[in-house]
């Protein structure tokens, strides 16, 4: 191969190198790494339920976040984080000394696996048993 031919080729794979790494590497934000974990509480006719304790658990029953539901009925967990980590946990609401129980149908431990980027939202219905309404915290 002639000299000038071997510096045109040379010269396209250094081009083409220097596109394929500016399109690879946009650092602009960094890539997600975490997930998100929501709960929405709500009662018997599908309003939100404020003050409500739930704890974010490891499958091994270790607490890893706790919230507190807002006056919507909602709350995310990890948000000073800006997540959780992705694996598997259960939520569990804490409605110990609340005017509330799980409505008949509803469970409490729920199992979810949170993924990169993804929203994971966990949904509760409860029945009031009486006594003042829990204040959002």
């Amino acid at each position: 191969m002639n000299q000038f031919g071997f510096r045109v080729m040379r010269g396209s794979a250094v081009v083409a190198f220097l596109v394929a790494l500016q399109a690879c590497t946009d650092f602009s934000s960094p890539p997600p790494s975490l997930g998100r974990v929501t709960i929405r509480v709500t009662d018997a006719a599908g309003a939100g339920v404020p003050g409500i304790p739930a704890d974010l658990l490891l499958t091994n029953n270790t607490l890893w976040r706790a919230a507190l539901t807002t006056t919507d009925g909602t709350a995310e967990f990890g948000t000073a984080d800006g997540g959780v980590i992705p694996q598997a946990y259960v939520v569990r609401l804490l409605l110990d000394g609340k005017p509330f129980q799980l409505a008949p149908d509803e469970t409490n431990d729920k199992a979810i696996t949170v993924t990169i980027g993804a929203t994971q939202t966990v949904t509760f219905r409860l029945v009031r048993t009486g006594g003042p309404a829990p204040t959002p915290g």
